[in-house]
């Protein structure tokens, strides 16, 4: 019997590609089409998944790879915006309290909400929107993984094994006699 494909190598390449353009700000907003860069990420590892299987990969295995891209997404997602962040000079803090400023013109009680996330902290902002996007990125991912199980395994899944017959012996019933 033949080992299935490796899993993680390609979930973990397509979640980093595909992170690295979900935190890319004007790329990632393509994620607003029903998070088609992370359903894109469970399709391409899938494919990398089949190519490389010599057996069928099953439905759940596809929704399973999916669901490790996402989560690669969700974390290299994470990283590069907080790259982006810094990188304005405003840090993570500063982006949040910009953001309330901008809330309060439309909503007024959106900025002293804001300002309690900002008084918790950057680490807390950064873990916070990682499980966010944790949550919302791998079944998006399992999505993407069932849709690229879809389109790429071509080949009949294995016939099930069929279990032998119960062995006769001493302590069996025996056959069944009718009168």
């Amino acid at each position: 019997m033949e080992k299935p494909a490796d899993i993680w190598t390609p979930a973990l390449i397509a979640g980093a590609v595909f992170g690295l353009l979900s935190g890319t700000p004007f790329v990632g907003a393509l994620n607003c089409a029903c998070c088609s860069l992370v359903v894109g990420a469970g399709v391409i590892a899938t494919f990398m998944v089949v190519r490389a299987s010599g057996t069928p990969v099953s439905w759940g295995r596809g929704a399973l790879v999916g669901l490790i891209a996402g989560t690669f997404t969700a974390i290299f997602s994470t990283l590069v915006s907080v790259l982006f962040i810094l990188m304005q000079g405003k840090g993570i803090t500063g982006h949040i309290e910009e953001a309330a400023d901008q809330a309060a013109q439309i909503a007024p009680s959106m900025q002293e909400a804001a300002r309690v996330v900002v008084g918790l902290g950057a680490p807390f902002i950064l873990a916070l929107l990682l499980i966010v996007e944790l949550c919302i990125y791998a079944p998006f991912g399992a999505l993407g993984g069932v849709l690229g199980r879809a389109i790429f395994e071509k080949r009949a899944a294995p016939p099930a094994p069929s279990s032998p017959p119960p062995p006769e012996g001493p302590g069996s019933p025996g056959p069944m006699l009718t009168p």
